[in-house]
């Protein structure tokens, strides 16, 4: 069985290109450290009671070659450390032993950034070249806002890419108190992971443990919607989503995470957003872009950006309600599961993830039926 979740966001990147290339040898391109990470005001413990998952904070390294074809390659036994502008230290452990080569993870579950400090991150490779970022100060808290809902039919073209029709969906609001003063110039990156619920068709027990299984997407570059120069009032659309043709009659949900982060952050992003609406699929990775990045003591490059930010959260759960028409499971669902049905049909466990995602079959607690 196929399963398709489209979201349309009002601006869409990807920090670097999900195509698998061919590698070749090259001995004349010089390999760039690219480095990923960022720390925020929640911390491991203070997820476990808002609605998503608990996370520890994580550092990403590959080296990677302004060659297009060459692929990116993890780099292993790093030393990844962060520090306060009081000396204080926290060092990062290496997953490469638990299957996630590359990442390096803080596993300080108490650990969260705080508003008077600022933090570097210095890295020591196996080879002994060293990187640090510059010391970063947390940006203004975010002001109060709240997600509305509101239906609305719009043009979209379809699947086959040459129709364009109108189609039902939700468009996804957020809206900033006008009595909430934000600073005069913020700047505010969201992004998002969805999880639906996948049924099992032919499984007719309400009872049996593999009936409903819960499916999450997972982005290594998540998907971002950028905002600058915030004044007091905004009703800002993240995202329309299409729930035309969705996997809805099980439930949805979207986790919303809103960061508050730097103009140097910003900049960042808006450096690759160029690059790829230049160099579109094929682009190689944003060599010339901003970094807040640095080598010590040589000249070998480093791409990427260290970012202390404020972080929201909000839980958006679909809920039949918020449509006034009701949503069947779509035709190509239900014969995929008429005549020799594959197991998924039978066993949602047996289900194929998204890519990059994960399938569960344990209710998640926040999950809201």
């Amino acid at each position: 069985m196929r399963f398709t979740l489209s979201i349309f966001l009002s601006i869409q990147l990807v920090f670097f290109s999900c195509v698998e290339n061919f590698s070749f040898e090259s001995d004349d391109e010089e390999q760039a450290l690219v480095v990923e990470g960022f720390i925020t005001d929640i911390s491991y413990n203070d997820a476990i009671f808002l609605p998503m998952d608990a996370r520890n904070f994580e550092i990403r390294l590959k080296m990677s070659s302004p060659v297009i074809n060459v692929q990116d390659q993890p780099v292993l036994y790093a030393e990844v450390k962060l520090y306060d502008d009081l000396g204080n230290c926290w060092d990062y452990t290496d997953l490469s032993t638990n299957l996630r080569p590359g990442v390096y993870a803080l596993m300080n579950d108490d650990f969260s950034v705080q508003q008077d400090r600022m933090y570097q991150l210095q890295i020591v490779l196996g080879d002994g070249r060293q990187y640090e970022s510059g010391f970063e100060s947390v940006p203004a808290a975010i002001p109060a806002g709240e997600i509305i809902t509101q239906q609305t039919v719009r043009p979209q073209l379809l699947e086959d890419e040459t129709t364009i029709a109108n189609v039902d969906g939700l468009s996804l609001r957020y809206k900033l108190d006008p009595s909430a003063r934000a600073p005069e110039e913020s700047h505010y990156v969201w992004d998002f992971t969805t999880t639906y619920g996948y049924l099992a068709l032919s499984n007719q027990d309400n009872s049996s443990p593999v009936r409903k299984c819960w499916m999450t997407t997972v982005y290594d570059h998540s998907q971002i919607t950028l905002v600058d120069n915030v004044q007091e009032e905004l009703d800002y659309e993240l995202l329309f989503f299409d729930v035309g043709h969705q996997w809805l009659p099980e439930g949805i949900s979207l986790l919303i995470s809103q960061y508050s982060v730097s103009k140097d952050f910003y900049q960042f992003y808006d450096d690759i957003q160029a690059q790829e609406q230049q160099s579109e699929l094929f682009a190689p990775p944003p060599f010339n872009t901003s970094s807040n990045l640095y080598p010590v003591g040589h000249n070998s490059p480093v791409i990427g950006f260290f970012q202390v930010a404020n972080q929201n959260v909000y839980r958006w759960i679909f809920s039949p309600e918020m449509l006034d028409f009701a949503i069947p499971y779509p035709e190509w669902m239900r014969a995929g599961c008429d005549a020799l049905p594959p197991p998924e049909c039978f066993d949602c466990t047996l289900a194929t993830p998204p890519p990059r995602g994960y399938l569960v079959r344990d209710k998640p607690e926040w999950w809201i039926d």
